[in-house]
């Protein structure tokens, strides 16, 4: 994408009519207090006490905070969230005050999908060895739903932001082959913009 079109989105940003798809994901940052620790009469080991907790939007989430803080307050957001407290958080933070949006963050109760997270242990202010939890594909059914969700939205927007952040996150072969289809189909009339790591070439017609 040239510069005199992103200048020109960022602007006049237009509401409702930038989406984001993609790996939702929960940073989690951790402030540990070693010297604070305790021998657990459990384990007989040393505890690692935190404390404070921080937690914001990862992966697509973080997109969203961007263009939040552009003044775009009504995003569509496409993408996938577990039933465990990490995806609860998520859920309410992308879609607190949007809530006509909230149906297309797909919410997964199956015990074997959690929600995307990066937890971040610091100590003295410096980041530790990370700890990852969810690296779970979707479904066929639940990719379906997404892509159904992604065609009904599409001809109401002019931006579609398409992240991809994990290795095992939304866009599977059947998501990619669905969703290529949808880029050829809107190609256009929709401007799809790709964050990725992978897949660069899944979708031709985007602005990676």
């Amino acid at each position: 994408m040239d510069f005199a079109v992103i200048n020109r989105l960022l602007s006049s940003p237009p509401q409702r009519s930038i989406g984001v798809a993609g790996d939702f994901c929960t940073d989690v940052y951790w402030d540990l207090e070693p010297k604070a620790g305790e021998v657990s009469l459990e384990t007989g080991l040393l505890t690692t006490p935190v404390t404070a907790a921080r937690y914001s939007p990862g992966g697509a989430g973080n997109i969203i905070t961007n263009l939040r803080g552009l003044g775009v307050n009504h995003i569509p957001c496409f993408g996938a969230v577990g039933a465990d407290p990490f995806g609860f958080w998520l859920y309410h933070e992308l879609t607190a005050g949007t809530p006509e949006y909230s149906g297309y963050l797909l919410p997964i109760a199956r015990e074997t999908y959690h929600t995307p997270v990066y937890c971040k242990p610091l100590l003295n202010g410096v980041e530790q060895s990370r700890i990852d939890l969810g690296n779970t594909p979707l479904t066929e059914d639940e990719t379906g739903k997404l892509l159904d969700g992604l065609a009904e939205m599409l001809p109401d927007l002019k931006v579609l932001i398409v992240n991809e952040q994990i290795a095992n996150g939304i866009h599977t072969a059947s998501f990619r082959a669905g969703f290529a289809g949808l880029v050829r189909k809107y190609c256009g009339r929709v401007r799809f913009v790709f964050d990725g790591r992978d897949h660069l070439d899944a979708y031709p017609g985007g602005d990676a």
